[in-house]
């Protein structure tokens, strides 16, 4: 091209990784700009461009919509749109409301909805102790990213879901958030232990998820004492998958660290046992149906009242008793005396 030609060339990948290295050289692609995901106020920029021309209910909130959806792209947004005003036209609704867009949200996110999947009675106890058993530990643990909604209604491959919302103001990640959120990964897994005495298969995704952020603490984050502040993180991607930049003894000391980490972040019984009455609360309301996020603390709420009340009732039925048996006592004694004297 000559000097005044004026060509600009645009390119756009997403696995920028994997390119020839002469794209990459100088005076080839000279400015390299990263769009990455957007945040919950460019994601309600993007709602109100894909809500212009749908017929929507007056209560739409488009703040809520972003918030609802993190780790969502443009076109996962467009997507959750379309779907909404579907769902509208199948129920012959006039216009799209806010229950149809969380019903298409949870349809990208957890996949087609299963009502009449055939389960027995058990399996359905099973799956909302599972869920109930994720849910109470990431409410307890206070590092947990905030449940947002837990069901039993199985879509996809899964037979429930507990989901939350991760906090997007938070950028630094420490060991304690990591294995906070490791405990509730594993919350499902040990209350099926802690109710049942076995241990279901229902809980493979939840092991996959835990063993591969365990490994990057340890391998990549360099958290483990015993393995040292070394990442072997491979940044530029250039590895062979088949070798590793370390030796066999290092492996074997990884194993037993995310080994160790795991055990110490399943070992949460003692969260059922402190909230007990609450967790099978959460079980009869997950068997029921399902609830939301606001629905999930106002159960606490309720709980933490209830067990107010619970001890304040008990104080005020021990006093009334102390007082009872006191006075029961007292006029005992005095009937006591009394015949004392009279025989005397």
């Amino acid at each position: 091209f000559q000097t005044n030609a004026g060509v600009i060339v645009l390119a756009a990948t997403n696995r920028a990784d994997i390119l020839d290295k002469a794209l990459m050289r100088a005076g080839r692609f000279d400015r390299q700009i990263e769009v990455g995901l957007p945040d919950v106020k460019e994601r309600e920029d993007i709602f109100n461009v894909h809500l212009r021309h749908i017929k929507l209910d007056g209560n739409i909130d488009r703040a809520f919509l972003a918030k609802q959806t993190p780790g969502f792209s443009g076109a996962d947004i467009a997507n959750v749109c379309n779907e909404a005003a579907l769902i509208a036209a199948r129920n012959n609704k006039k216009c799209v409301e806010r229950d149809d867009f969380m019903a298409a949200i949870d349809r990208i996110v957890g996949g087609l909805e299963k009502r009449n999947k055939s389960m027995s009675l058990a399996e359905r106890r099973a799956t909302a102790i599972h869920e109930a058993g994720h849910a109470t530990v990431m409410w307890k643990l206070k590092e947990c990213d905030p449940v947002l909604k837990v069901t039993v209604i199985p879509r996809g491959n899964s037979l429930g879901a507990t989901w939350s919302v991760p906090d997007e103001e938070r950028v630094h990640v420490t060991d304690a958030v990591l294995q906070d959120k490791l405990a509730g990964l594993l919350g499902g897994r040990i209350a099926e232990e802690v109710n049942y005495g076995t241990l279901g298969a229902g809980a493979l995704s939840d092991l996959e998820r835990a063993t591969k952020m365990t490994y990057a603490m340890v391998a990549f984050y360099g958290m483990s004492k015993k393995v040292g502040p070394i990442s072997y993180y491979d940044a530029a991607g250039t590895r062979d998958t088949f070798t590793k930049p370390y030796s066999e003894q290092t492996a074997i000391e990884i194993d037993n660290e995310v080994r160790r980490i795991l055990e110490e972040s399943g070992k949460v019984q003692a969260v059922f046992q402190g909230i007990f009455s609450a967790f099978i609360a959460i079980i009869i309301l997950i068997g029921l149906h399902f609830f939301v996020r606001s629905e999930f603390h106002q159960l606490f709420e309720i709980f933490r009242l209830d067990l107010l009340l619970f001890v304040m009732g008990i104080v005020l039925v021990s006093g009334v008793l102390i007082c009872v048996t006191s006075t029961w006592l007292v006029v005992n004694k005095l009937v006591s005396l009394k015949k004392d004297e009279l025989y005397y």
